[in-house]
């Protein structure tokens, strides 16, 4: 399995200025690019993620035994270390929202506003980018 792409260091730094240290920008990197390793260990032994740990803690069933409930923990420690508002979902043109095996094509860390700077996972190129979700709406790329 290909690892999944994270955005570079020098990009993390310089969009998230003065919102995450040079430390959290290469986390980021390691968290990202462990999606599909050892996700559990890289965020359970993290010391600055307490709520994503204690929501993993939560869980009734293990949610770093299923690759889609990982990428869900893994853009929940994005949340954590960019000081966001959570991740949210969004369907892409053509996807069924109304289908509940379908797993919703981008999630994205909520910064509070539809055009700052934030971070993004499109699953179906297997990446997570710096963008913001107003712009993929302007394109047309999102379900209505």
């Amino acid at each position: 399995m290909t690892t999944m792409k994270a955005p570079s260091l020098n990009n993390l730094k310089t969009s998230f200025k003065g919102c995450i240290t040079d430390k959290e920008a290469l986390q980021i990197r390691a968290i990202v690019h462990a999606v599909d390793g050892d996700l559990e260990a890289v965020i359970m032994d993290a010391g600055n993620l307490p709520a994503t740990q204690k929501w993993a803690r939560s869980c009734h069933n293990n949610p770093f035994s299923n690759r889609g409930w990982r990428r869900t923990m893994m853009m929940s420690a994005l949340s954590e270390l960019l000081h966001g508002f959570d991740a949210e979902s969004l369907y892409a043109k053509g996807q069924d929202k109304n289908d509940a095996g379908e797993w919703p094509r981008y999630i994205y860390v909520n910064r509070g506003d539809t055009y700052a700077a934030t971070l993004i996972m499109d699953r179906d190129q297997n990446r997570v980018f710096i963008g913001c979700w107003g712009d993929l709406a302007e394109r047309g790329l999102l379900a209505e």
